[in-house]
């Protein structure tokens, strides 16, 4: 009879855990339908967005133009634009995704904080990302930007190269946005 009960117990637990199991197999479903699904909108509109990253930088120059030196680069570029775009814009959905599957495992004490971290990690997210697009990215593209140089004896020109600036974009990004967070994450430890 104590055997029949732990068996039973057993595949009551089997069960739950499959149901667990398919939980997830869906949730990475919908969260790759939805990035792919994402991409495909930045990719159609990758004009936009290379106005949005650009104008800065092109408001402060004199030729209005980049650099590209291969047609596979500049290909690639867009692609690489879509992708990073996409990405920073999962973040938050990956986030809310994760703590609404988690959600049922934690004690309400639990919960309170995690409830807070979460609106902490997201509002720090927006902030960061306002303040490096309004005050970090022209300041740091003013500095750059005066090394053009021209005078009676030689001349500098800047040739602007956007898979240069992209990149330098993108970890800028990443750099202030862990910043952030981990400087608020031991405020909020101590």
């Amino acid at each position: 009879m104590h055997f029949v009960s732990n068996l039973q117990i057993f595949f009551k637990n089997c069960i739950k855990f499959q149901t667990y199991v398919k939980e997830t197999k869906y949730i990475f479903i919908y969260f790759g339908m939805s990035f792919f699904l994402l991409f495909s909108i930045f990719y159609i509109y990758i004009d936009s967005l290379l106005y949005i990253f650009s104008k800065e930088f092109l408001l402060n120059i004199d030729s209005s133009k980049f650099f590209f030196s291969d047609v596979r680069q500049l290909f690639w570029m867009y692609l690489k634009i879509a992708f990073w775009v996409t990405s920073f814009c999962m973040i938050p959905f990956f986030f809310l995704t994760s703590f609404i599957y988690f959600l049922p495992s934690f004690y309400l004490k639990e919960l309170k904080v995690i409830i807070f971290l979460k609106f902490l990690f997201l509002i720090l997210y927006f902030i960061t990302l306002y303040i490096i697009s309004i005050f970090i990215i022209p300041n740091i593209l003013s500095f750059f930007l005066q090394f053009n140089v021209q005078n009676e004896f030689f001349m500098i020109h800047f040739e602007a190269k956007f898979e240069e600036y992209f990149n330098f974009l993108i970890k800028l990004y990443i750099i202030w946005w862990l910043s952030f967070t981990i400087l608020f994450i031991i405020i909020f430890l101590n």
